[in-house]
């Protein structure tokens, strides 16, 4: 099995943190669209923020890289380029491989001596060039002094194979046989050792062989003095069957082993210039933030479940409107009670904030800088949203019933350390109805190690939640403060 580097991932991520309906209910894609125009790269980085590292270790694996590419930013353009040619070269050999097989296939015939040839000349040809690139690279990297786990991990992995005796050996066996052809004889000269192993192997021209087939003949005094001339065991011609089952045999077995080798690069390698493009989209992301003229920073990681920001931005209305007219919100949310409720009328600010906490943990979690002065969060092991669509759905017991089913569904996907984000669920139904249903369905989340944000008009709430359920109040000026607890639990 390949051990395959990531400059994402310290650790196996196996499922996604975040779903792409969340995303979307944050509008991370009309954010994404701002500063990232590229197809590929808005792509690649929507697919990373999907699959977010879960713990501290693993957050700041991936923010000392971006931060060792903001301090080499030219870097990053040529690496990508090394690794995507790399890709390409993968696609090349898969692509040619299959045409010389289905060839021969049509031929009606197995593997032909003509056919070996080719396959060996192009998986030769193939793996030098890849240690060539490998070479490129280790020179690139290695005018670099990194700060990051995982470039010094790529750094030091790449130079152990690029600066190896091997390599260089191999890469002079690849130089023999990228351009044979099967025209004319092929020749070998073994070197056995001691026991019987091949010690070195090496071709020679044809006519630097001499074998006799017919009896021997008396030799001369004078022929005897003739200087030596090299000999090997060569086939009787009677045997041309043989003798060409023989060389296809070992052809395809030394294509096979060039194969072996570069498939073995290529699976170690290969997906590094798909997870560069996230690095690319972060650059532009960080340089769009830069131009906007606001304070941004790495936020502090903690593992004990909190939430807190001072002057935190909605990245939405920075990148749509005037950055003075944005009011920034400065909030803590306890990481003890692990839950939290922020009332406010409508058109209040409610959407936002919850917008804007979402959006700040992911980013922060993706190990990007955010706008804010100063932000701490606690990496979630998955984020959920609920956001109510009642004007685009049928009111009454019908919508009721359908946001019953919603929530049975997200139960199926909890698991402890999650993050749920609720955006006025219920209010299709009474308020005294709505909030002793979501009390309940609250009360289920904080049992079960959830943390979970809501915002809603339902000042019911106050009547059914626990004590320590945090409650916050939207005020003048899109300000949020402290509510006043009615809790009797």
């Amino acid at each position: 099995m390949t051990e395959r580097l990531s400059l994402l991932h310290k650790e196996e991520i196996s499922v996604g943190t975040v779903g792409e309906e969340t995303l979307y209910r944050l509008s991370l894609d009309k954010i994404l669209a701002y500063f990232c125009r590229d197809v590929r790269d808005s792509a690649a980085f929507a697919e990373t923020i999907c699959h977010l590292p879960c713990t501290v270790d693993g957050v700041l694996y991936r923010r000392t890289i971006l931060q060792d590419f903001l301090e080499h930013s030219a870097l990053l353009q040529t690496l990508y380029e090394y690794f995507e040619k790399l890709s390409r070269y993968h696609e090349e050999y898969e692509r040619e491989r299959r045409e010389i097989y289905r060839t021969q296939r049509a031929g009606g015939q197995g593997q032909s001596f003509a056919g070996a040839g080719s396959l060996l000349s192009m998986s030769a040809l193939t793996l030098k060039r890849l240690l060539l690139l490998l070479g490129a690279l280790d020179d690139l990297l290695g005018c670099c002094s990194f700060s990051s786990e995982g470039l010094r991990n790529l750094q030091a992995d790449i130079r152990r194979i690029a600066g190896s005796e091997d390599t260089n050996a191999l890469l002079a066996l690849c130089t023999k046989f990228e351009r044979y052809t099967t025209v004319g004889q092929l020749d070998f000269r073994l070197v056995l050792t001691a026991s019987g192993r091949i010690g070195a192997c090496d071709l020679i021209p044809h006519n630097a062989i001499h074998a006799d087939f017919l009896p021997k003949k008396k030799k001369s005094f004078f022929k005897k003095q003739e200087e030596k001339r090299n000999a090997g065991v060569v086939l009787d011609p009677v045997g041309v069957k043989l003798q060409e089952e023989m060389y296809v045999s070992s052809v395809v077995r030394l294509a096979a082993r060039f194969g072996e080798i570069a498939r073995f690069l290529f699976d170690k390698y290969k997906h590094l210039g798909r997870e560069l493009l996230f690095y690319k989209a972060a650059l532009q992301y960080c340089y769009r933030l830069q131009n906007l003229g606001v304070t941004t920073c790495f936020p502090m990681v903690a593992a004990g479940g909190g939430f807190s920001c001072e002057s935190a931005y909605d990245l939405l209305l920075l990148l749509t409107t005037s950055p003075a007219a944005v009011v920034p919100y400065s909030v803590t949310i306890d990481g003890d009670a692990g839950s939290t409720i922020l009332f406010g009328d409508n058109s209040s600010g409610k959407t936002t904030f919850l917008r804007t906490v979402g959006v700040l943990q992911i980013l922060a979690q993706a190990g990007l800088p955010v706008p804010a002065e100063q932000m701490t969060f606690s990496p979630c092991s998955l984020l959920l949203s609920y956001y109510a669509e009642a004007e685009k759905a049928e009111q009454g017991a019908g919508r009721f019933e359908q946001e019953v089913r919603e929530f049975r569904a997200m139960f199926d996907l909890l698991v402890p350390g999650a993050l749920v984000l609720l955006n006025e669920p219920f209010q299709s139904t009474s308020y005294d109805e709505g909030a002793k249903g979501l009390s309940d369905i609250l009360e289920y989340f904080s049992a079960s190690g959830i943390r979970w944000i809501l915002v809603s008009h339902m000042h019911q709430l106050k009547k059914h939640v626990r004590r320590d359920v945090q409650l916050l109040q939207t005020a003048a000026g899109y300000k949020i403060r402290k509510a006043a607890c009615e809790a009797k639990k």
